[in-house]
């Protein structure tokens, strides 16, 4: 296993390195320091033999990312010397192997007698776990509009960490009637602190949705989303220059791959032209058997509240996905779960993901 550094939006490069395995870091528990996470540690991707893990502390630190597989007969642990000059941090590991569980966690701290936790939320985040992508079939939980940090979308949550699940979708609106004096708070309240049970789990990978561009979620002239959600790095796939942030991206299991979408381009937030001709060439990729596009707005819906949203989307590219090998589509934005079935592809609209039903 090598792991790498690289950095993340507006980061400048760390260094590469990696220190000898040390002693047995998850035996031991570790008491909380002074400096807090603004970010959580999160599995920001998994796949292929590599994981992309990201996180944002309050203050530059030293540190160690420790990481070890789950699996009693393999018992490797590594560590990751973090960059001292940096607070926000995507670390790569690579080498990992199929089908395997990991876990890693966060120290703070140059002696190995005395590292400290960061909290988050006041609460010791602790380590987070991570499966690597296997052998088909796969469990993907997939929910939308789960955007005011209310009761339901923690229901659904907490019935969703029970189900083995290898990653899980969210079909955007990820954060909305957000304060826009404090976004760090509502980005915590609405997503952080209501995913965390699945975000301890795996990967969780979202799209962008309409209230993704609010005037009130606009941060440092872009969306708070991509400061939330930074891009990863993953050699499967390559992106036009013109992307902003992870706008849009894909990530494969195997022979299948996932298009994670922008449909707000469509309705003018830019990047139109960049996506959609990414789209193409990855739709028309010999490598994948399968594509499934996942978005926000759904090409159709029988929903009473702004019913003709999906209009332009369908004009766009249902015609793109009929003539590919694409059997299944995952969208959102409309407040309800429907299933329907256009021209051989299975669209499904999971908007149901908080109590605004």
């Amino acid at each position: 296993v090598e792991p790498t550094l690289y950095p993340a939006a507006n980061n400048p490069e760390p260094t590469k390195a990696l220190s000898p395995p040390g002693a047995d870091f998850f035996s031991k528990a570790y008491p909380p320091g002074e400096i807090e996470y603004v970010i959580p540690l999160t599995v920001r991707h998994a796949g292929g033999d590599r994981a992309a893990l990201f996180f944002e502390i309050s203050e530059p630190s030293q540190g160690l990312l420790v990481f070890s597989s789950a699996s009693a007969e393999e018992n490797t642990q590594d560590q990751v010397p973090m960059d001292p000059s940096q607070t926000r941090h995507m670390i790569d590991l690579e080498g990992l192997a199929p089908g395997a569980e990991y876990k890693a966690m966060l120290l703070l701290g140059t002696d190995q007698g005395n590292l400290r936790q960061p909290l988050f939320n006041g609460e010791i985040w602790g380590p987070v776990n991570f499966r690597m992508p296997g052998e088909i079939p796969l469990r993907v939980g997939v929910l939308g509009d789960a955007s005011f940090g209310d009761e339901a979308t923690t229901q659904l949550v907490q019935l969703m960490t029970g189900m083995d699940l290898d990653f899980v979708v969210v079909t955007g609106d990820v954060v909305y009637e957000t304060d826009s004096s404090d976004l760090f708070s509502s980005y915590l309240n609405k997503f952080f602190k209501p995913f965390a049970p699945l975000l301890h789990q795996g990967p969780v990978y979202t799209v962008m949705g309409n209230h993704d561009y609010d005037a009130s979620v606009q941060y440092e002239g872009a969306p708070f989303y991509d400061y939330a959600f930074p891009p990863f790095e993953d050699p499967t796939f390559d992106y036009p220059p013109g992307r902003r942030g992870n706008q849009f991206y894909a990530h494969a299991v195997g022979d299948i791959q996932f298009l994670m979408l922008d449909s707000q381009a469509i309705f003018g937030a830019g990047g139109r032209a960049e996506q959609d001709a990414w789209m193409k060439e990855r739709l028309a990729d010999p490598r994948f058997r399968i594509t499934i596009p996942v978005f926000h707005v759904s090409p159709y819906s029988s929903s009473i509240v702004h019913p003709d949203d999906g209009t332009p989307v369908r004009q766009s590219w249902n015609y793109l996905f009929e003539s590919a090998n694409v059997p299944l589509v995952l969208s959102g934005h409309f407040h309800h779960y429907e299933r329907l079935s256009a021209n051989e592809i299975t669209y499904i609209v999971t908007g149901g993901g908080s109590s605004t039903l």
